[in-house]
């Protein structure tokens, strides 16, 4: 990771000597986000404090941070990749949900949309526009036989008698 990122994304490593940089920059992002989440709690500001806290953070791991520790490794790329309201969005819905087993990790993991894409340039719908109609030549298009066509418009005409 970049250094203005890391400074970006975590201001407290500013207070941090080169090698312990390089060591927050080489943890998991699952533990970067522990250590963000207990320096935030309690802001500390010089190194040796930040490195105690670094260290207490990962020497335990605790129940409700399972979730995090547990992911699934599918989706580990996309969390990530995934930018921060995302994750903050998704560390809110962690708490709400009863995360103790392998399974409940796993399912919430595939409940959350992060593979799902957003398509958000949808066609304008004009309602009073009628539809085209479909022709013999467009039906054959999609790959229906004459005969075929012909029979279920032979079933279809029963109800249409008035």
């Amino acid at each position: 990771m970049e250094a203005t990122s890391l400074d970006k994304n975590y201001p407290f490593v500013k207070f941090l000597g080169e090698e312990k940089r390089n060591a927050f920059a080489s943890l998991s992002e699952a533990d970067k986000m522990r250590v963000t989440n207990a320096i935030n709690a309690k802001p500390v500001y010089d190194e040796a404090s930040i490195c105690s806290v670094w260290e207490a953070v990962l020497a335990k791991t605790e129940v409700n941070e399972k979730w995090l520790t547990s992911i699934p490794s599918e989706f580990l790329p996309l969390w990530e990749a995934a930018s921060m309201d995302v994750k903050e969005r998704i560390i809110r819905q962690s708490k709400v949900y009863n995360l103790n087993t392998e399974y409940q990790i796993k399912n919430f993991w595939q409940t959350r949309g992060l593979g799902a894409t957003f398509n958000s340039e949808v066609g304008a719908i004009n309602e009073s526009a009628k539809p085209e109609e479909m022709t013999d030549a467009k039906l054959a298009s999609l790959g229906y036989t004459e005969s075929y066509i012909e029979s279920i418009k032979k079933g279809l005409g029963r109800y249409n008698k008035r």
